[in-house]
């Protein structure tokens, strides 16, 4: 019947839509995770070539540190050759960090205690008696730890930016060889693409879907010249393109 051998031609279309749909999401996948790696090797590269600040590892007050520069006020610095020192009183901290030239920058903090906001009073009944009780916030913007927390990290990070400069010649060089090897480790890419070539050309349910186009197609064909024989027309070795079995319940 008509009618059976549309359904079938239709489903086996969907299943070579599915193949085709399944072997597209597996090339999407493989390219995406062949741009990822070669993305991350470019990435890594750059950092060493061109490493700029680096990233911001701490900032207190008007000090920023990064991996590679520091910040004090508005001007920049590399860290090589830099050393910082703290000093602490009863009311501040002065962090003391001294450049390759010799000149010292300086950054205060104050550490002094002070009152907040208005004071809280409440009563405590004693008998024939009350107490009245006072209580104050006391804030102040740093503390002593958090400056001496900032200049070990400087002084580490001196060292730790030392060890990236005397390591450059080497790793550039292993950097730029990653790189080039990610961008020719493209197989599984090139194999999905061959896959999903092979499917458009090849797919195991093309002769399928080939005898059942032209089962359709004959069948077609039939109804149209019974109908026409039906009409007294005569009949037709091939379809018109205008003809329309849309409704057909054949």
């Amino acid at each position: 019947r008509l009618r059976e051998a549309e359904k079938q031609e239709k489903h086996i279309r969907q299943l070579m839509d599915r193949e085709l749909h399944g072997a597209q999401k597996v090339v999407a996948k493989s390219q995406a995770e062949y741009d990822e790696r070669v993305a991350a090797a470019e990435h890594a590269l750059a950092r060493l070539e061109n490493p700029g600040t680096g990233e911001v590892l701490a900032s207190l007050g008007g000090v920023t540190l990064s991996e590679h520069m520091i910040q004090v006020g508005q001007s920049v610095f590399s860290l090589a050759g830099i050393t910082a020192q703290s000093q602490l009183t009863s009311s501040s901290a002065l962090l003391q960090i001294r450049l390759p030239n010799g000149q010292t920058l300086m950054e205060r903090y104050s550490t002094e205690w002070r009152n907040d906001g208005k004071p809280t009073y409440h009563k405590e009944d004693r008998g024939d008696f009350a107490v009245i009780h006072s209580s104050q916030g006391r804030v102040r913007d740093y503390s002593e730890e958090q400056v001496i927390r900032l200049e070990n990290l400087i002084n580490n990070q001196v060292i730790e930016h030392q060890q990236f400069v005397e390591l450059l010649p080497v790793r550039i060089p292993e950097a730029r060889a990653r790189l080039e090897a990610e961008r020719r480790n493209d197989q599984e890419v090139k194999a999905s693409e061959a896959q999903l070539e092979n499917l458009r050309s090849n797919s195991p349910h093309l002769p399928a879907l080939e005898q059942t186009v032209q089962l359709v197609r004959q069948r077609r064909l039939q109804y149209e010249n019974a109908r026409r024989r039906f009409e007294g027309q005569p009949g037709v070795s091939e379809l018109p393109d205008d003809v329309d079995l849309s409704d057909d319940e054949s």
